[in-house]
């Protein structure tokens, strides 16, 4: 290999593992014939159906000429931007599902090639409601109607029944909403009584809840204080104390929970503290599984994370005896690798990690271990 090549390949080399701290994996394993590297070789991006992301690559070579993508889906964009930097986007509209099997691949004038692994997940949107007004057109679903004479037939049937009609809104909106569906709200007038909808699911698992307020700008509340409710989904309570105007003033504002469903309904209850208790909008979406734990489900119960949650340190504990040495490694909620390491069992039961070496924000990540013949998956939540 020509020196001059070689001493420029090596350079870029550590400038990647340099200035990239999070990646406890470094350069472990790589090649001098990968030319360009990838800054990292595993993506997993998840995206609801209607929405966009965009999301952004670096190619650790300033001569990275050409990308290409193989089995893209057609709601996505790949862009080359220059400089070693490139962006896909995605914005599927109809599509939803586990797109697997995606790549993007890089080369150089050098003959140097390198290759992402990309699994999409888009969650499938279920239901959009225009709480208290009428139907709003949008795609790839219209906000269903929900008015005082006609309530949506979510509205549990105990639940007042009362909403605002229109106005104009003319506040401030980033929620990626319609603006239309801040000028109407469902609220709760009385005491006696809760306001809460219950939406039915063909199967239990995973959902995400967007929740949108705003303000009337003819409404009762002019300030903060004046209204403060709580909204609780399933068992958890996803806003405590919310108080519309405190956070947003007369601006549209959205709120999202994810939740766990068991009985194929997702039941979302708005109650009191201070005034009354509304909604302008609720949309609802199927969370997709991460698919590197449904290709291995039948290991995933034999390693369990102790604790969990953790704020530092994890034990990984096995239902069997295993030798000798094992693999772990850390993926983020990305499918990112972050951390991988050849480790020793101890007393063949268990392997202690210390998470807070690694300087992780918190979330929610997965560790793998793997073994001549098996791989091992469990979930673990870090609250920092």
């Amino acid at each position: 290999m020509d020196k001059n090549l070689l001493t420029k390949f090596l350079a870029l080399v550590l400038s990647c593992f340099l200035g990239s701290s999070s990646s406890m994996a470094g350069i472990e394993g790589v090649s001098l014939e990968e030319n360009p590297l990838v800054s990292e070789k595993y993506m997993l991006l998840k995206v609801d159906q209607g929405g966009t992301l965009d999301t952004s690559m670096t190619f650790c070579d300033e001569e990275t000429v050409s990308i290409v993508g193989a089995n893209l889906p057609a709601f996505a964009k790949l862009s080359y931007n220059g400089g070693g930097h490139a962006s896909l986007s995605l914005t599927p509209l109809m599509e939803t599902g586990v797109f697997e099997n995606v790549y993007i691949i890089a080369s150089d004038s050098y003959g140097g090639r390198d290759t992402i692994y990309v699994t999409i997940l888009v969650n499938k949107m279920l239901y959009r409601i225009n709480s208290g007004g009428p139907v709003v057109k949008d795609l790839p679903m219209e906000w269903a109607s929900d008015v005082q004479e006609a309530p949506a037939p979510y509205l549990d049937a105990n639940s007042a029944n009362y909403t605002t009609g229109s106005n104009m809104w003319t506040g401030i909106n980033t929620t990626g909403a319609p603006d239309l569906l801040f000028g109407d709200n469902r609220l709760n007038l009385l005491e006696s009584k809760s306001l809460i909808m219950k939406f039915p699911v063909s199967q239990n698992g995973m959902y995400r809840v967007n929740l949108y307020f705003a303000q009337k700008v003819n409404g009762d509340v002019t300030g903060p204080g004046q209204q403060v409710f709580h909204v609780k989904v399933e068992n958890s309570m996803i806003l405590e104390n919310f108080d519309i105007y405190a956070e947003a003033g007369m601006g549209a504002i959205k709120k999202t929970g994810v939740v766990e469903v068991d009985d194929k309904i997702i039941n979302i209850n708005f109650f009191r503290k201070f005034g009354n208790p509304q909604v302008n909008a609720i949309e609802i979406f199927q969370m997709e599984e991460d698919p590197v734990f449904v290709k291995e489900s039948s290991f995933a119960g034999e390693m369990i994370a102790i604790p969990n949650p953790t704020s530092d340190r994890v034990q990984m504990r096995f239902k069997g005896y295993l030798n000798g040495i094992v693999t772990v490694i850390l993926f983020d909620e990305r499918n990112r690798i972050i951390f991988r390491k050849n480790m020793a069992l101890l007393c063949g039961k268990s392997i202690k990690l210390n998470l807070a070496e690694l300087s992780l924000a918190s979330g929610e990540y997965y560790v793998q271990v793997v073994t001549g013949n098996k791989k091992y998956f469990a979930r673990v939540m870090l609250l920092n």
